[in-house]
């Protein structure tokens, strides 16, 4: 990613890509498999803001309130293992393609800022 207009890796690209890697190039008689990707965290992607502490006591609080309940993100959480193991979850990926591709609609819909934060590639 680009930050402070010089291009760095980014430890978790760097795992991501090489999970990607594995599962792409995993034998062909291997059951299905997929990753989940929460762009452009857990909690931004479920609960629409960043946390820093108490992350499961946040979550677990979230869960139980009337309010979120009510939500689509509340069932998608609350199915999470079931659409993670169908492969429908919309955090679905098999590659690496698949998951910039996953980002790239993520960072255009939103704009987050800095923007450089969420280039991917020197030549989008």
């Amino acid at each position: 990613c680009l930050r402070k207009g010089r291009w760095e890796k980014n430890g978790m690209w760097t795992i991501n890509t090489s999970i990607a890697d594995v599962i792409s190039d995993r034998e062909e008689d291997l059951p299905a498999c997929s990753l989940v990707a929460h762009i452009p965290n857990f909690e931004r992607f479920y609960f629409g803001e960043e946390l820093s502490k108490d992350k499961p006591y946040h979550a677990m609080t979230m869960m139980a309130s009337p309010d979120f309940q009510k939500t689509d993100k509340y069932d998608l959480l609350k199915n999470f293992v079931v659409s993670a193991l169908e492969g429908n979850h919309p955090g679905c990926y098999t590659d690496y393609k698949e998951l910039t591709g996953i980002v790239k609609t993520w960072r255009d819909k939103e704009k987050p800022l800095p923007v450089e934060a969420w280039e991917l590639e020197r030549h989008e």
